[in-house]
């Protein structure tokens, strides 16, 4: 296998990424003039963001379902050096003469890395913001387009780029992603940052590498390809679909490319995304993503975590699509956890969450838990469902201005719940009175709390019996209510509703007092200042 060619040994440095004067687009090839034998160039990144030049020939136009491709063989010392047009080169603009034929976008992994799809630029043309409207049936992914000795071909999708998370937070990256219908593959983890040596002003031309950002700052998530083409502020680029997903507003960031790794199947360049989002990519479409240069829409999220007398802020923007927000909170979370807590860690946590919005008032809400083994991840699976029943909500479309988490996590900490005893046996329907909670804290002397409730006004003459629960405990399966799996937003009708349940909602530090049968009442609630679990059941006797 070839060394890595890497930005190190090139003595390459970025510090500061600046916009340059965009180049006019060149003029369409029609796709009605392509025929075998016609020659050209493509233009891609190299380590430094070099633009190099490879050799194109054209061998025959292809179909894959609706959207025809242009089958190319590439060749040129350049493609000698990297093995192989790879992942990474998506979007990379080939020309004939002077007129842009299409992207570089599909490749064949059991192939030489010289066999090259070509996705025309007609076509790409729909992805921009002024066309992206259309609505077309055309397929994600090519699965048809399959030659004798190459194989089957496959999109050059690059691998995530991914930095500033720990390693189990990109695998639930992955696994929430994929959930979602957004399989990918992650590259090396890399520094959030680099230090720069000198400076690099990035260009954004025909053949830069840009990325398709879920995610930047403190943490960068996204996928890089190449630009094909720039004309004023609307950018075509990647010639096929990167996330695959009409809802996804990704953000547009300049790249860095660190070095090319060779492969048996198919190479792809280490690349890097730096410096603030240019634009958004508004259309990611069978036949590539179009965008527009401009400050970005994008959702700030701040985490904040306080561990003893220290602090720790993560500050992220993520793209403005509410439907995966409580997927990139989550990996953002336990990425910040991680890194604090340096490995699996028993503790307790305090969280709450901050939604601003930009047509309401700002709701806070939150929880309290503790994990006995590992406190890190049941915490950024809290944050990340409290997010969800927010902004995956099926009541009204969420306009999130800004996301505030604070969490505070101190060493594990929970009060169980042993004993309950009514002061009174025997009380008439709507009578309140008052019980004695005993309860064991870990490894520490019991105590007692004094809890009031009110029996149910509706309560039969008779054996009335109740359950005195620690929220941090669910209720016990054999409930009736809960042996489908209820749907969360059951009992909610509005929008507004949901907001004024989350902001009610009482978290693992309260204990309750509740009926028990298929439809649990809460007749008491007390908040014993720490998590509270187990239960214990008491009888009473509701007279006349």
């Amino acid at each position: 296998m070839k060394a890595m060619v890497t930005r190190a040994t090139l003595g390459f440095g970025v510090a500061i990424w600046a916009l340059a004067s965009a180049p006019t687009l060149a003029e369409d090839f029609k796709l009605s003039d392509v025929k075998a034998g016609l020659e050209g160039i493509a233009v891609t990144a190299s380590v430094g963001n070099v633009l190099e030049r490879f050799q194109v020939k054209v061998l025959e136009t292809l179909r894959d379902g609706a959207l025809p491709l242009v089958l190319v063989r590439a060749s040129g010392a350049f493609l000698d050096a990297t093995g192989g047009v790879g992942q990474g080169f998506s979007g990379s603009p080939v020309y004939i003469g002077d007129k842009l034929l299409g992207a570089i976008s599909g490749g064949f992994p059991n192939g030489d890395g010289r066999l090259v799809l070509v996705t025309p630029i007609e076509f790409m043309r729909r992805a921009l913001p002024t066309a992206a409207t259309l609505l077309e049936v055309l397929p994600r992914n090519l699965t048809r387009l399959c030659l004798a000795g190459q194989g089957c071909a496959e999109p050059l999708s690059t691998p995530l780029t991914v930095s500033g998370l720990s390693p189990r937070a990109v695998t639930a990256l992955q696994t929430g992603l994929k959930t979602r219908g957004l399989p990918f593959s992650v590259a090396p983890l890399q520094s959030a940052q680099s230090s720069p040596s000198r400076v690099f002003a990035y260009r954004l031309e025909p053949g830069a590498p840009i990325a398709a950002q879920l995610v930047t700052g403190d943490v960068n998530i996204g996928a890089v390809g190449a630009v094909t083409s720039v004309e004023g502020r609307s950018v075509l680029a990647f010639g096929h679909p990167v996330f695959g997903d009409s809802r996804v507003r990704s953000l547009m960031q300049g790249a860095y490319i660190l070095g090319f790794v060779p492969s048996r199947t198919v190479p792809f360049k280490l690349a890097e995304s730096l410096g603030a989002p240019l634009g958004t990519f508004i259309s990611d479409r069978p036949y590539g993503l179009g965008g527009t240069t401009g400050t970005p829409a994008t959702l700030p999220l701040e985490v904040s975590l306080k561990r003893g007398a220290s602090t720790l802020v993560t500050k992220v923007n993520l793209a403005a699509v509410p439907d995966i927000a409580a997927t990139l909170a989550l990996v953002t979370t336990l990425g910040a956890l991680d890194n604090a807590l340096e490995g699996n860690t028993p503790g307790s946590a305090k969280l709450t969450w901050r939604l601003e919005f930009t047509d309401r008032a700002a709701v806070t809400y939150g929880d309290r838990l503790a994990d006995a083994d590992d406190i890190a991840m049941p915490v950024s699976r809290r944050a990340a469902l409290l997010l969800a029943l927010i902004t995956e909500n099926p009541y009204a479309a969420v306009n999130l201005k800004k996301l505030s988490l604070s969490l505070e996590v101190a060493p594990y900490s929970v009060l169980r719940i042993i004993k309950a005893e009514s002061e009174k046996k025997s009380l008439k329907a709507g009578d309140s009175t008052t019980l004695n909670l005993r309860l064991q804290p870990y490894r520490g002397v019991s105590m007692q709390r004094r809890v009031s409730f009110k029996i149910p006004s509706d309560a039969p003459v008779g054996t009335l019996r109740l359950r005195v629960r620690g929220l941090a405990t669910p209720r016990p399966r054999n409930d009736a209510s809960l042996q489908d799996n209820p749907d969360p937003w059951d009992g909610v009708l509005t929008f507004e509703e949901l907001l004024e349940r989350m902001r009610s909602r009482l978290g693992g530090d309260y204990a309750v007092v509740e009926t028990v049968g298929d439809d649990p009442v809460v007749i008491g609630i007390e908040n014993c200042d720490d998590v509270v679990t187990g239960w214990a059941y008491i009888d009473v006797q509701v007279v006349k």
